[in-house]
């Protein structure tokens, strides 16, 4: 069994309309680790459960034996949701919750205040609060 200490803790903020950020803090924008991982989508302008990463996340996961590139329907680039040009690729998922799924798989989770609501909203209830 996985030490889960050793897993990065992602943060998971909040955007109203798109997209949960994951985060190295509990902040908006690129301030203080904006989006330092990538994002995973909402269902307001386009699909849900889209995982959208940067290079670090990649990395953290390939460290542990995973291999995002590899999983079905990757595809270089950021998802609708947008996100700079360190974004690397992005993955589909049959929902939010399949997405937060795998990520925990990799990564210790946690939510922001302001994503607790939106998250339950997607019946994502496994998630903690940040502390």
């Amino acid at each position: 069994m996985k030490n889960t200490q050793l897993k990065p803790l992602i943060r998971i903020s909040d955007h109203p309309v798109s997209y949960w950020g994951l985060r190295l803090v509990c902040s908006k924008g690129h301030a203080d680790g904006g989006n330092y991982y990538g994002n995973v989508s909402k269902s307001g302008k386009g699909p849900q459960g889209v995982i959208a990463l940067k290079n670090t996340a990649i990395v953290n996961i390939a460290v542990q034996g995973g291999n995002f590139n590899g999983l079905e329907g990757y595809a270089e680039g950021p998802s609708w949701t947008g996100g700079g040009k360190d974004y690397v690729g992005k993955v589909p998922f049959k929902s939010a919750k399949d997405a937060f799924r795998y990520l925990e798989k990799y990564f210790r989770l946690c939510a922001c205040p302001e994503a607790l609501a939106s998250l339950l909203e997607y019946g994502i209830d496994f998630i903690p609060p940040c502390v």
